[in-house]
């Protein structure tokens, strides 16, 4: 998921590089003397190393060299036919906030993870944000149950006084006895 426009600004500057270094490195990955970060880390959940193509099935990954295939949770066990069909991935790592919080940034809330580890990560976080930002884009649906009978009442109050101007011009007849409030 791209990061939201109004989040940008918690993920820019030396601060965030400088944050983004530890947890690299604290997933075993390298930098030079100018801080560029070399590779060699490695997705602290399922394990996958950095920078790497590999081949993936879900939450599965191959490692080329050794033969093993790797859960989500990084427990391996020998590759077979169970894991086709795989499709050839090349691996970035990201820093995940665990508590979904920009800008809380210690390194307990913190881990570097894949793109597959994170977007699962993240899935039921997504599912609220986007329901709460579609709902807000839907005047009827972000308002409370009170809110919306305040609003149906002023409608309806706005309704009767101009049905009641309409019939006092005399271009509606009178409604039948006991059917007005």
């Amino acid at each position: 998921m791209p990061i939201r426009p109004e989040l940008r600004i918690f993920y820019r500057g030396s601060a965030w590089k400088a944050v983004r270094r530890r947890i690299l490195e604290r997933a075993g990955g390298e930098f030079d003397a100018k801080g560029k970060y070399l590779g060699g880390a490695k997705c602290e959940q399922c394990g996958v190393p950095d920078r790497q193509r590999t081949w993936r099935n879900g939450g599965w990954w191959l490692n080329v060299v050794t033969g093993m295939a790797h859960d989500s949770r990084g427990k391996q066990r020998c590759a077979g036919s169970e894991f086709l069909p795989l499709r050839s991935v090349r691996i970035v790592l990201t820093v995940a906030h665990l508590n979904h919080v920009a800008g809380d940034d210690r390194d307990e809330n913190l881990k570097a993870l894949c793109q597959w580890c994170h977007l699962h990560f993240d899935a039921e976080h997504h599912r609220e944000t986007r329901s709460k930002r579609k709902d807000a884009a839907r005047p009827l649906l972000a308002s409370s149950p009170e809110e919306w009978a305040d609003r149906f009442c002023d409608f309806v109050k706005r309704g009767m006084s101009a049905q009641q101007s309409v019939i006092e011009a005399g271009a509606l007849p009178e409604p039948p006895a006991g059917t007005r409030g």
